[in-house]
Formats: structure tokens, sequence, C-alpha cells
């Protein structure tokens, strides 16, 4: 059994886990890798005990490298399979501080170079941690299909008064106005 607790990012080409590969989630912990294989446990909080519900820590798995990329492979069973990839034999269980609203609503539309907007929220407090990644689906009928724009919130939720909603606050500019 291995307890991931360096802090820090812990990098690494190719993953294995044959046994138990758990996170420690006293701090932040970020495992980049370009491909994972579980054939055992990797484990990230338990139902009983979610990651970082007492301490507030963050967990992150991140792949790297591009999919196109032919010189990385995985082989499982004679299936040839590129990077970027976590392929489980075994199992992940991943069980995080619950989010009680997953989706909010524009209050008035969020104009394009904005880093700033207010959402409406009938079940109370917005309770997204700074550095949560937030995103903008496109809002245009004429391309519904456009790209989502992804935001890290840089600040908490404060209540704004003169426009009773929640106002959020990001670390850049939106590329496109999303209409409320």
């Amino acid at each position: 059994w291995v307890v991931l607790d360096v802090d820090g990012e812990v990098s690494i080409k190719n993953l294995t886990v044959f046994g138990k590969l758990s996170f420690d989630d006293k701090a932040d912990r970020t495992l980049t890798a370009d491909h994972i294989v579980v054939w055992g446990l990797l484990e990230i909080g338990t139902e009983q005990q979610p990651f970082g519900m007492t301490t507030g820590a963050i967990a992150r798995v991140l792949l790297r490298g591009s999919v196109f990329d032919t010189e990385t492979y995985v082989y499982i069973e004679e299936e040839e399979l590129h990077n970027k990839v976590i392929a489980v034999a075994g199992r992940v269980e991943t069980y995080g501080r619950p989010t009680v609203d997953t989706w909010l609503r524009l209050a008035s539309s969020a104009n394009s170079g904005a880093s700033s907007a207010c959402v409406l929220n009938a079940s109370g407090p917005v309770d997204w941690p700074v550095g949560s990644e937030i995103a903008f689906a496109p809002t245009e009928f004429d391309d519904p299909a456009g790209d989502v724009e992804r935001r890290t919130l840089s600040a908490n939720a404060s209540w704004d008064n003169v426009s009773s909603c929640w106002l959020l606050r990001w670390d850049s500019g939106l590329s496109h106005t999303h209409y409320s």
C-alpha cells in the first residue's frame, strides 16, 4: 500500500498500480502522468472520509501529452492504447467534499473580457472554494456546440446586495459573451 503524501506536484511518465495507491489529504496533491494503468486500487478519499472534507485539500490527477503522440503507447492484454489514458482493470474510487450545487445560472449576461459575474442560487451560499474550475457553456443560438470556456475561481463568492446575487471572480477575462 502506497500513500501519496508528497507536497507539490508528483510528475512521472507512466504509473501502474498493482496494489493500492491512496492520496493523503493533509495538503493539496497533484499527480501528473502520461498514462495510468490500474490493476489494483487507486483511492482518493473514501465514502467515510471524503478527500479534503476536514482539510479543504484538493486532489488533482492530470494527464499530459498529446493524444496524437504515437511514441507513447499502453498495451493491455494485446490492446493498444495511446497516451493520456487511465486504463482501469481494477478499481478507481474517488470521494471528495460534496458540492451542493454543480451548476448555476447567470443572473445577467457575462460580456467578453469579463472576469466576474453574478449567479443565481436558490439553495443558499455558493460553496465553491478558491481554485475551483468553472465552465461557461456556449449560449449562442447560432453556435450551440461552441467552445466551453474554463476559468479558475480567484476569490470566494460574495453576496451582491445591489443585484441580489452571488458574485464570482475568476482568473482571466472571457473570450466570448455568455448570455443569461
